[in-house]
């Protein structure tokens, strides 16, 4: 079923962490060369937003993480933020790993490694065409899943009457640009590497 402006999407969302703010990445984790003593976080989230509002439901701190980790020559500290999301979020018939939501781990990894690296480092990564779709098994299929609005006759208003002025058609329209763009991105990321 195509997408409509009312359905969401539930991935895996990559974050950067900043001393205590998370901002949304922007760019893929392949694309991000890391230093020592730089945050990652990763959030299974839904969400119709092109910038979700949901963020990583711990601070990025560093410190906190990594703590009295050292790292050898030649190396770096990366803390990484695993935030599997919340019940809302599992996808049906999934459910979330064991343990600590969110899970912060801090990894050593070679100078020069990516936000790619850093995760494969902390967790089993899933990934198709360049883009994360499961951490340590989660969720055990898909990848960037449309999340359907609900059917015009089962939603309280009918399509398109929101009350919020805002015609659905223009909407509809930019998250078909949205989508579109997201899928060359991936293409051309999937062709450098």
């Amino acid at each position: 079923a195509p997408a409509h402006a009312e359905d969401s999407y539930r991935y895996w969302s990559y974050w950067w962490g900043s001393q205590d703010s998370w901002q949304y990445a922007a760019s893929g984790p392949a694309d991000r060369a890391l230093a020592d003593g730089d945050v990652e976080g990763w959030l299974y989230l839904t969400s119709a937003e092109a910038v979700p509002t949901q963020r990583p439901a711990t601070t990025p701190d560093f410190a906190g993480i990594c703590g009295d980790t050292e790292a050898g020559a030649g190396e770096i500290r990366v803390a990484v933020v695993l935030d599997y999301g919340t019940d809302a979020d599992v996808p049906q018939g999934d459910s979330m790993p064991e343990g600590d939501n969110p899970d912060t781990r801090c990894v050593t990894i070679a100078e020069g490694s990516t936000g790619e690296q850093a995760v494969a480092a902390a967790a089993d990564v899933r990934s198709e065409q360049g883009a994360v779709c499961g951490v340590n098994g989660y969720p055990e299929a898909g990848c960037f899943e449309v999340v359907a609005a609900p059917a015009p006759g089962d939603a309280e208003a009918p399509a398109g009457d929101d009350d919020s002025g805002i015609p659905v058609w223009p909407v509809a329209g930019g998250f078909a640009v949205l989508a579109a763009m997201v899928v060359l991105v991936v293409v051309v990321l999937s062709r450098r590497n």
